[in-house]
């Protein structure tokens, strides 16, 4: 019986200037990764930085060209609902082929801030699938006091309009794509809790 795959991402926002993030991934790669090839890293196991949108580049060149026996890549924390063009401030997701193999959709914080509706969701997790890569779908809830099924009822809800918003987008929604939760999104649910189309949730 096949294991199921392990991903554990870094999302390091907007915390660091690139310089910065290029020294961590550094750091990274000699404790974590060489850690990770000395005791024999499972295949079951993916591990992947996501720097900022300027860090992407140079801390993914740096991974692959010094550090490659470390197993380590890198996900892009966003990308954008259009596709290549007169987009100003734009990444389209078919950008990022060769440079990301896995791109964050829906977090928390672009839902907050930015205002990004389960529509809007969907037609990046689309676009994403659709470049061949990998979506991590972010979902959660804000219902701190609620009952466990509630909460659950309403992330299954978030999860099914995001997937309804993609499949509008004519994309393959499949088991490439991985489930995020993360504080102020917590479920009390069992880890490994599988929704629907090859999504799982995970602390």
């Amino acid at each position: 019986m096949s294991s199921r795959q392990i991903t554990i991402i870094a999302n390091w926002k907007a915390n660091l200037p690139p310089s910065e993030e290029v020294a961590l991934a550094k750091e990274i790669a000699e404790g974590v990764g060489g850690a990770l090839q000395a005791t024999g890293s499972p295949s079951s196991l993916r591990v992947l930085l996501a720097p900022s949108a300027l860090g992407l580049v140079p801390v993914a060149s740096l991974l692959r060209r010094e550090y490659p026996q470390a197993g380590i890549e890198v996900a892009a924390q966003d990308s954008s609902l259009s596709s290549a063009g007169a987009f100003t401030g734009e990444i389209p997701a078919v950008h990022l082929v060769g440079i990301a193999p896995a791109v964050i959709v829906g977090h928390s914080e672009r839902r907050r801030d930015h205002g990004e509706s389960d529509e809007v969701v969907g037609g990046k997790l689309a676009r994403v699938v659709a470049a061949g890569l990998a979506p991590v779908l972010c979902l959660g809830d804000d219902l701190p006091e609620a009952e466990i099924a509630t909460r659950v009822a309403s992330v299954q809800a978030q999860c099914a309009a995001a997937f309804a918003a993609a499949e509008s987008g004519r994309a393959m929604v499949d088991d490439r794509i991985a489930g995020s939760m993360g504080a102020p999104w917590t479920v009390a649910v069992a880890l490994g809790a599988r929704l629907a189309g090859g999504v799982y949730l995970f602390a």
